[in-house]
């Protein structure tokens, strides 16, 4: 236990230092290209009756007319690559959206379905941490052969925006929260839409009963989703409530002090990320099929922000185990937690 404490410890602190070196590559210019950008998206989204309006920003997002399925194989798991087109927008005439919805790779969703020949068993839809989205390590991260085989549940696994096959060529793996606050506002935005509509898809092929199961950037996305369709279960893991939190507890001195002086942190930035807060959707889920874990080590997202979902969620069940961010992966606790939560709401098909 204790060398696998090590080894998240280590793995948390070059997760930070990625993320700080993102956060630490702008220069003066950048400053002050981001503020005019935040000012301007949040003159626009006023305009336009958003700012405080977070159900008309995440409209209906509506079906899938386009998804394609092909029959792939991982070790110890048949499955289907889901292909469609994504249908988000954001609002017309902002340009930083614009600037998002131009990057490449990144209109054509994908997602990894294992499902049986059952449509009515219950259906999890399992989202990715930052820098994921990729099989090799999504499947083994939220054990996909065991919730599929021995769970016997219907298990669809999304890339999120900017990540595995949408990531545009040359980026980095965590390029959806960086330094381009903007750019994480509409991924956000489009995260949600699109889980959505496989949601959409998966009660279309007879889903009776869907559940979200979201790590890390994948709690954040998931947890919007729980606010905004109904489901039987929201379960999330090392969640993040709060980016501009997330930001600020890991800027450096220096990026802190321009980041106040040109106001890239201050009211406007908030009242945008509100639109895209777990802190400001109620889960239209039941509340004992409100689950969370978190890890009381963790360096990352911190603790501070499962308390902060918690207290939101009307206190339900959480799990704290004693690691790091990354440590749920070796954690005893953690897959109890999952197996016997699901058992208690039912959601199994053994």
């Amino acid at each position: 236990m204790a060398v696998q404490q090590r080894t998240g410890t280590v793995i948390d602190r070059i997760l930070l230092s990625i993320m700080k070196r993102q956060q630490a590559s702008p220069r003066r210019g950048d400053f002050e290209r981001l503020s005019h950008s935040i000012t301007r998206t949040h003159q626009l989204y006023s305009e336009a009756g958003l700012i405080r309006a977070p159900f008309e920003f995440h409209a209906d997002p509506g079906g899938i007319a386009d998804v394609t399925l092909r029959s792939r194989w991982f070790p110890g798991l048949r499955h289907e690559v889901m292909r469609f087109s994504s249908t988000y927008r954001p609002p017309a005439g902002c340009a930083a959206g614009a600037d998002f919805m131009a990057l490449e790779n990144n209109g054509v969703v994908h997602a990894y379905v294992a499902r049986h020949g059952d449509p009515t068993r219950p259906w999890l839809v399992c989202l990715h941490g930052l820098g994921c989205g990729e099989r090799w390590m999504d499947f083994p991260g939220f054990r996909v052969s065991h919730l599929h085989h021995t769970l016997g549940l219907n298990v669809v696994c999304p890339v999120l925006p900017l990540h595995g096959p949408r990531r545009p060529r040359g980026a980095t793996r965590g390029e959806l929260i960086s330094k381009e606050l903007l750019q994480t506002l509409h991924g956000v935005g489009q995260a949600v839409h699109d889980v959505r509509r496989i949601i959409r898809w998966i009660r279309d092929q007879g889903g009776r009963r869907v559940g979200i199961y979201g790590l890390s950037l994948g709690a954040y996305v998931g947890s919007v989703v729980a606010g905004l369709e109904p489901l039987e279960v929201a379960m999330v893991g090392i969640p993040l409530v709060d980016i501009p939190d997330l930001f600020e507890s890991h800027m450096s001195r220096k990026i802190r002090r321009m980041s106040d002086y040109y106001g890239l942190t201050g009211e406007a930035l908030r009242e945008l990320y509100d639109l895209i807060s777990p802190l400001t959707f109620h889960p239209r889920v039941p509340h004992e099929g409100r689950l969370i874990f978190a890890g009381s080590g963790d360096s990352v997202t911190g603790p501070a922000q499962a308390k902060a979902l918690w207290e939101h969620w009307a206190r339900p069940r959480l799990q704290w185990y004693s690691d790091g961010h990354v440590g749920f992966f070796w954690s005893k606790v953690v897959p109890r937690f999952v197996d016997d939560n699901l058992r208690a709401q039912n959601f199994v098909a053994l």
